[in-house]
């Protein structure tokens, strides 16, 4: 079918979406509707793009973490049993180069409009957000790799980070680069009228914020721990622990683990104590971050195996092992528009609190219906692994029933730990 065959249908396509999309605005005048959905894209592309840098401290500490604290002696023996609990607990401190990461632009050097080019009016307003959103990838990989009028900065916070940065897009730039595709759409639109397009691309965000971080510079953790021991020279650990605030950074964190310690220094002479453990840890995770409450939800498996040794002498003892710990975590982040997004999108109200002329997420009124905020929060899935090796160090000292135990934990995140045990012991 020629160009000039379509002309009476898309004369018709192209005033029907107009006057729809007047028809939503007028109904809601303080913003544009078109607008709103095409920043939903741009910011989930934005943040599925960083989403796993963005949240990779937080799985490496809660790796180390989580495997922490398994055992201050090699020492089993198998001629009584015992049963010890204690609590044991972390301490960390975030590294520097673990709150700030290298953010990445979504862009496309690809440009591919014809399937949106034919479509029903049916869908038509949703699919010109999806043109218009394919378009400007594409518009950002210009502007990144040919015209370099768009500069990616060149840090982000992580979630254990704070800053604000945001992604700039020039408004002028936009408008030419979208201006130089009309020829193309009126080979299929001849009549298209570019009103709506240029109104999308006039009330459209030019600053995208990234995700500001949570400003994190310690974890502390406490774990109950309950060992049973003396048979066969092999020892059971159980832990347990229900839904509870773990750290500000951590957020709510429930986890169970059991793990079996064999010494295998009891078929050899040694001077050393010398025994392996596995462990393995079932966790759930939910985190909220900023003043736009994104949250985190998530599930995880953490597995840990380390070659064990120990020295005693009297009441005290020397302990040491190389671990390797392993963890995979699944999860979905649930988040809306960062609200100085909002109140460019006239979403929301914003007021100058402070005077400085930045809007920022502490400076805004909720004022529905008229200015209704971020109603539909958006999901991004998250998968992410961690595996890393860990050696340990530490000293304890025996004041029967209690032991006191104080180590050092080198790997990804360092950590100090500190064990108070009581046990009971047959006689």
């Amino acid at each position: 079918m020629t160009n000039s065959q379509k002309t009476p249908g898309c004369r018709w396509w192209s005033g029907w979406l107009f006057w729809c999309v007047i028809g939503i605005m007028s109904a809601q005048p303080q913003y544009n509707p078109l607008s709103v959905e095409l920043a939903r894209a741009i910011s989930r592309d934005l943040f599925e793009l960083n989403a796993q840098p963005f949240v990779k401290p937080l799985v490496e500490i809660t790796n180390a973490t989580s495997n922490a604290r398994f055992f201050s002696t090699a020492y089993v023996g198998d001629r009584r049993w015992y049963v010890r609990f204690g609590i044991q607990t972390m301490l960390g401190f975030v590294r520097g180069d673990q709150k700030t990461y290298a953010p990445q632009l979504p862009h496309d050097s690809a440009l591919n409009i014809l399937p949106y080019l034919q479509l029903t009016p049916e869908i038509a307003v949703r699919d010109t957000v999806g043109l218009l959103s394919h378009l400007l990838r594409y518009i950002l990989h210009q502007g990144l790799y040919v015209d370099s009028t768009i500069v990616v900065p060149e840090r982000a916070p992580t979630i254990m980070g704070y800053d604000r940065v945001n992604l700039v897009i020039p408004r002028a730039y936009l408008q030419q680069k979208v201006q130089e595709f009309y020829p193309l759409v009126r080979q299929f639109y001849p009549d298209f009228d570019t009103t709506l397009v240029e109104e999308v691309i006039r009330t459209m965000p030019t600053e995208f914020p990234l995700p500001t971080g949570g400003d994190i510079n310690t974890i502390v953790a406490a774990v109950p721990q309950l060992e049973i021991g003396g048979l066969w020279g092999t020892e059971l650990l159980l832990r347990f622990v229900p839904p509870i605030e773990f750290d500000t950074a951590v957020g709510k964190f429930a986890f169970w683990g059991v793990a079996v310690k064999h010494q295998i220094s009891r078929y050899f002479r040694l001077p050393l104590d010398i025994a392996v453990q596995g462990a393995y840890q079932g966790t759930s995770l939910q985190n909220t971050v900023g003043v736009t409450n994104a949250k985190l939800r998530a599930n995880a498996e953490i597995w840990n195996l380390s070659v064990q040794a120990s020295r005693r002498w009297g009441k005290w003892q020397l302990f040491t092992a190389l671990a390797l710990e392993h963890l995979n975590i699944t999860g979905t982040y649930t988040y809306v528009l960062p609200r100085s997004l909002q109140a460019q999108l006239k979403l929301i109200r914003w007021i100058d609190q402070n005077g400085d002329g930045i809007p920022q997420d502490d400076e805004w009124v909720p004022d529905p219906p008229d200015y209704p905020g971020d109603t539909r929060p958006q999901s991004t899935a998250i998968s992410a692994k961690d595996t890393g090796v860990k050696w340990i160090a530490g000293v304890a000292i025996d004041l029967h029933p209690v032991q006191l135990a104080l180590d050092l934990n080198v790997g990804k995140f360092t950590l100090f730990t500190f064990g108070l045990s009581y046990q009971f012991q047959q006689q």
